[in-house]
């Protein structure tokens, strides 16, 4: 009899024995005493209950969610900063009354504001070979590839000779952000660069830049309007 119920234990798969629980979900209620004598092995040869496997693995569910919470609030702190960063330099470009004042008041708040080595605001009218501040060529930003393209931004390293022409400056280690720019008769780019090689990285979300750039182009687009409307009249 006892070979007999050996065998039949035997016959039975893990397949039937999890369908049969899944289907049956008060066994373990009728049958306490089944549910304490369960024992698991851990890995380091020792054994538990399955009570005890059950607070461990709730106690790391836990843990993790409560590593994401921390994550998720750090995250929206940092993007409440960098929002309240944006909206200020916005509130300032609007107080500007012409393109000068502006495209300073830019690259001074994003030099104090978001830590910038340097940053630039290239602005190229239609058929100038040099930007607004005779800075430099667009040929040279053209074939740096520095002459923003689309109009998404662009992350990631410049090189020593890139930085050499923008800024006077051939530190090669370095992290920058490009910001195309498309006006109604101009066109150019925002260069942004840091020092720390990892600020700007490709593949990093870019909404508030890509915002920022399309903030600015429409300030300088309204004022250059209206120095076309002051010379009509």
């Amino acid at each position: 009899m006892k070979i007999k119920d050996r065998q039949s234990r035997q016959d039975i798969s893990e397949e039937s024995v999890l369908e049969y629980l899944s289907t049956t979900p008060l066994f373990f209620e009728r049958n306490l005493e089944v549910l304490e004598a369960i024992l698991i092995p851990q890995k380091n040869g020792s054994v538990v209950s399955l009570a005890e496997r059950q607070v461990s693995a709730l106690r790391k569910k836990y843990t993790t969610l409560e590593n994401q919470l921390v994550s998720l609030i750090e995250r929206a702190e940092v993007n409440q900063r960098l929002s309240e960063k944006v909206r200020a330099i916005i509130l300032s470009l609007l107080k500007t009354t012409n393109v000068h004042d502006c495209l300073v008041a830019f690259e001074r708040f994003v030099i104090d504001e978001f830590s910038a080595a340097e940053a630039g605001a290239f602005v190229f009218m239609d058929g100038a070979t040099m930007d607004f501040f005779e800075r430099v060529k667009i040929d040279d930003l053209t074939t740096l590839g520095l002459l923003g393209k689309g109009r998404r931004p662009a992350l990631g390293p410049i090189s020593g000779e890139q930085r050499q022409i923008l800024f006077g400056s051939r530190q090669d280690e370095n992290s920058a952000v490009i910001l195309p720019m498309i006006g109604s008769s101009w066109h150019g780019s925002v260069v942004i660069v840091s020092n720390d090689p990892s600020r700007y990285e490709a593949g990093m979300a870019s909404d508030f830049l890509e915002y920022l750039g399309q903030v600015l182009v429409l300030i300088i687009n309204r004022m250059l309007d209206a120095s076309i409307s002051e010379l009509n009249d």
